[in-house]
């Protein structure tokens, strides 16, 4: 419960820091890096509210779920896929890649949003 409040706590988040920069403009910088900050938190909690739905809390459950319907799924983006030979040697490698890259680039946005904020 406590990672589906989170979630939906972002609307009234989302309002009141608008609200607050449409009444103090000058502070409209700060309050844009609270809102880009919730939002990375958001996104790192819907993929840990995903991994404890899919998977009971478990995420070689969610692994198995994925590998079971491997037909489906692309390989993950590797640097110079092109030179590499397919590393997956069966369908819960294949699986375990993927949901490890997307963990992965969930995490690269959760700390990068708010320092493109800051930077901005």
């Amino acid at each position: 419960q406590r990672k589906i409040l989170a979630i939906l706590w972002m609307s009234p988040i989302y309002a009141i820091t608008s609200w607050f920069s449409l009444v103090f403009p000058n502070a409209e910088g700060y309050l844009a890096i609270i809102k880009d900050a919730y939002e990375a938190y958001v996104i790192y909690t819907f993929l840990s509210f995903c991994i404890a739905v899919l998977g009971k809390g478990d995420r070689g459950a969610v692994v198995d779920l994925l590998a079971k319907h491997a037909d489906h799924l692309t390989p993950p983006f590797r640097l110079f896929f092109c030179c590499q030979r397919d590393p997956y040697e069966n369908d819960h490698h294949l699986a375990d890649a993927i949901l490890l890259q997307c963990q992965f680039f969930a995490m690269q946005f959760v700390f990068f949003r708010p320092v493109t904020t800051i930077a901005k």
